[in-house]
């Protein structure tokens, strides 16, 4: 977490974390490695709400808004957390709005993913991603049709 939240750190050392982050799942389903502690879980998501925060350059968003879609199998306790998940969901529909096409993209790929693996949980949150999923097609935003299609087909 300090790597990611340390003024002192510079932008790559941030940047590279997130990564490191967000490949602990792979690395844990290859390595057979069966759970990781839940207060580890527990920081390395806010590590990663923090790295998306809109107040951080676009380069540590990307990075932080790229780790979730590959550790959200380690989020369940925090997704069946109502509070935690309106924090996770609120950063990452805030994150969807970013003037950077990257970061936006990157977003509505993290939700895409949360649907996938945790669709049961969204019920409250569907008014928010319908409006955030009719942005696009409004703004003709069109390689964004064929993601918005895949969350919907569930």
């Amino acid at each position: 977490m300090e790597n990611v939240t340390s003024p002192s750190s510079d932008d790559g050392v941030k940047i590279s974390s997130l990564e490191c982050l967000g490949s602990c799942e792979r690395i844990a389903i290859v390595a057979d490695i069966p759970e990781i502690a839940s207060d580890t879980t527990d920081l390395m998501l806010t590590t990663i709400v923090n790295g998306i925060c809109p107040d951080r350059p676009d380069p540590i968003r990307l990075a932080a808004a790229h780790s979730p879609r590959n550790s959200l199998a380690f989020t369940q306790k925090n997704m069946n957390n109502e509070m935690e998940r309106n924090m996770i969901m609120k950063t990452i529909c805030e994150a969807t709005q970013s003037p950077s096409a990257e970061v936006s993209t990157a977003a509505y790929e993290c939700i895409v993913q949360i649907a996938f693996q945790y669709y049961d949980k969204l019920q409250e949150y569907m008014q928010t991603l319908f409006q955030l999923n009719l942005l696009p097609f409004i703004m003709t935003k069109r390689w964004w049709h064929c993601r918005l299609l895949s969350f919907y087909k569930r």
